[in-house]
């Protein structure tokens, strides 16, 4: 539901009876209607989407994100994952490469305003903040590169944050991070991230230099002088939300950086 009441509604349908007896508007997979329940003529999708539209989320700019099974919006390809301007149309801003390789079941957005998805998905997929390059950190690939910045011989402190696309846990990892890093007055030196599910030798790799502890993703790691010194763990990030693992991050950068 919007803040003005209206309600976005995403589905099977391909229309949406009309106010006169008999009638009913053509919308595909996609309508707003009016907090009377009646259709919004004001919101016009034009050919709506190509198939199924099975999550619909609103960011704070009035943007609403949709995800589904369609390959097209409006007849503009768009694969599974679409932002739409407030009347109806496609907003070409949003530009996620060539967006997810398999239907998206669920799409969300988190208080730092990160879109967060949940589908069928294989591979890198990148949307919005779902990396953390945009933060300052260096994304690892192979296991060379993972050597390079973790061996024993490096001095100082190294962050590092093995990512995945899982979507509650990661989708507060992610922010959480950043919260810490914006708000420390201490800081690692350095910030490093592989991506679980994506680059398989760099982080079979990187949990090598985290044992004794289990893999888990996302999770997060601290070294001092190539010793492992902090690990959180899947389970410590779970049912806390981003702010809950900032501050644990802040204590632990201001105890070791």
């Amino acid at each position: 539901m919007q803040s003005d009441g209206k309600v976005l509604i995403g589905g099977f349908f391909t229309s949406i009876l009309g106010t006169k007896a008999k009638t009913s508007d053509t919308r595909n997979y996609l309508a707003r209607l009016n907090t009377d329940g009646s259709l919004d003529l004001t919101f016009d999708p034009g050919l709506g989407a190509d198939n199924i539209v099975l999550s619909i989320a609103l960011q704070n700019n009035g943007l609403a994100l949709i995800g589904g099974i369609f390959t097209k919006v409006n007849g503009n390809s768009l694969n599974f994952l679409a932002r739409l301007n407030a009347d109806g149309s496609v907003d070409g801003t949003f530009t996620p490469g060539g967006g997810p390789n398999a239907p998206v079941r669920s799409v969300a957005v988190d208080g730092p305003g990160n879109v967060v998805i949940v589908g069928e998905l294989e591979g890198t997929m990148k949307v919005g903040n779902l990396t953390l390059t945009s933060a300052g950190f260096t994304e690892l690939k192979s296991k060379d590169e993972v050597d390079q910045k973790l061996r024993d011989e490096n001095k100082g402190t190294n962050l590092l944050v093995i990512n995945s696309v899982c979507g509650c846990a990661a989708g507060a990892a992610r922010p959480g991070v950043k919260w810490a890093l914006q708000n420390s007055e201490k800081k690692p030196d350095q910030l490093t991230t592989v991506f679980a599910g994506v680059d398989m030798d760099a982080v079979a790799r990187a949990r090598q230099y985290t044992l004794p502890y289990p893999p888990s993703s996302p999770s997060i790691a601290l070294f001092k002088d190539g010793e492992l010194v902090h690990f959180i763990e899947r389970h410590h990030i779970e049912g806390r939300n981003a702010q809950m693992i900032g501050q644990h991050l802040v204590e632990v950068f201001n105890t070791f950086c």
